[in-house]
């Protein structure tokens, strides 16, 4: 069974004279929702923060060896693997990637997705590093203390799925109308107008196709800013202003912690 970008493309060869162009399924919407997520994803290509972001990889690709008793073979070690797979599409230099495997130490480090719940419907998903479970929790229950927060056993998760994010600027001479068109042939899930006046865009796609997503876009016309793989509400919330502004505080004081490498919020 064709899935609705495939019928798609196929209702584009198809004579239904000049309204055919209305039977583009893909989303194409206007920055507005989850605004946060698309400033951090804007945020991650400056040089500090993708430091951070290389180095907790370095780590991942370390705890990932580790568990398997130094096997650096990805055919038999899937989860080094994936780390490396997520490691490409951020664009981790190969440099890096190749030194962590290299320099393997075992470390005493552990990977601990905790999950936050703030007021207004507000969750995070805060992807932390740290030598334990309980360190890390602690490190998270001082910071919320401080702001409006709290940590909660488990279950929010489920209201997020994992989603490969590009943030690419259209620099060829087309307008913004070829977005949707260009979204549907990449391969992508849906396409977000984040400024009209740069020609900035956020596709989303399957976390398996980022980097095929990604290829198409920069051989037509785009220049991408930022690629990752994340988690994206299911259903995002709609928070007052001022719970909002409470959130973004967690949020900033969440990341500012050593042992938090990225922050998922639902907004």
């Amino acid at each position: 069974m064709m899935n609705r970008f495939q019928i798609s493309k196929m209702l584009r060869f198809l004579d239904f004279g000049r309204q055919t162009h209305k039977f583009n399924f893909i989303q194409l919407r206007h920055a507005g929702h989850n605004k946060w997520s698309n400033i951090k994803h804007i945020k991650a290509a400056k040089d500090g923060i993708k430091s951070k972001r290389n180095a907790a990889f370095a780590a991942k690709i370390n705890i990932a060896i580790k568990e398997k008793n130094g096997d650096v073979n990805t055919e038999t070690n899937s989860a080094l693997r994936k780390i490396l797979n997520d490691a490409r599409i951020a664009q981790v230099p190969k440099a890096t990637i190749d030194t962590a495997i290299k320099n393997f130490k075992n470390i005493d480090a552990v990977e601990v997705t905790a999950e936050i719940k703030c007021a207004g419907g507000i969750i995070l998903i805060a992807e932390c590093l740290g030598k334990s479970r309980q360190f890390v929790h602690n490190e998270l229950i001082n910071i919320l203390k401080k702001k409006s927060g709290v940590l909660e056993k488990g279950g929010l998760i489920s209201m997020f799925e994992r989603k490969g994010v590009i943030i690419a600027e259209l620099t060829s001479s087309d307008n913004l109308d070829s977005i949707e068109d260009d979204a549907i042939e990449a391969g992508a899930e849906e396409a977000t107008v984040l400024s009209t006046e740069a020609k900035t865009v956020e596709f989303l796609c399957s976390p398996v196709t980022v980097g095929q997503v990604r290829q198409y876009l920069e051989e037509h016309g785009y220049t991408c800013i930022d690629a990752a793989v994340n988690f994206i509400p299911l259903i995002p919330a709609n928070p007052s202003p001022v719970d909002r502004k409470y959130a973004l505080a967690v949020i900033e004081a969440l990341e500012a912690s050593s042992l938090v490498t990225a922050v998922h919020p639902n907004f």
